[in-house]
């Protein structure tokens, strides 16, 4: 049997993906399991009980199956998903379109941010009030409304796993 201790069995980048493993055999034990991630039926590799994929695993036709102490197999378990990614953005670079970094009134700031991933950036949060916590989101274009203002704005980059970079 496949439990997820954490993650999911979704179709989504994720970060914190641990799986155990079980199955029984009375006479000699198990001694490992196979792991297929392209599902032809050949397995790719091996883990214990305790599955914890590496950075940027990625297959949705992962299936396990159970080897005992002598080498007989089990039949292989039904497809599991696992998108695994641990690693963080970059910390954005920040591109002035129009506009300025300085701590005046403007009427035409327009900003592109831009960081490198994995597995791709999903949003940017914003922290305008410099106390470390993200006070909105934004694309990679924001353009502050009318009456904005700031002289505190940082910004980090969340990828499709939710990994955050660090402040800029």
């Amino acid at each position: 049997s496949i439990k997820y201790n954490s993650g999911n069995n979704s179709c989504t980048w994720q970060n914190n993906i641990n799986i155990t493993l079980s199955s029984t055999d009375n006479l000699t034990g198990i001694a490992y399991y196979e792991v297929d991630w392209d599902g032809d039926g050949v397995a790719n590799t091996t883990t214990g009980s305790n599955f914890v994929p590496w950075n940027g695993y990625n297959s949705c036709n992962n299936r396990f199956r159970a080897v005992d102490g002598v080498g007989n197999r089990s039949g292989w378990t039904s497809v599991v998903h696992i998108h695994q990614d641990t690693q963080a953005p970059g910390t954005p670079t920040i591109k002035y379109n129009s506009g300025s970094n300085s701590c005046t009134w403007q009427n035409n700031i327009n900003i592109t941010l831009s960081s490198s991933d994995n597995v791709g950036i999903s949003y940017y949060e914003i922290d305008y009030t410099g106390d470390g916590l993200a006070d909105t989101t934004t694309g990679s274009n924001f353009v502050p409304g009318n009456g904005y203002s700031s002289c505190n704005n940082r910004f980090r980059a969340v990828d499709h796993a939710g990994n955050r970079s660090g402040w800029t």
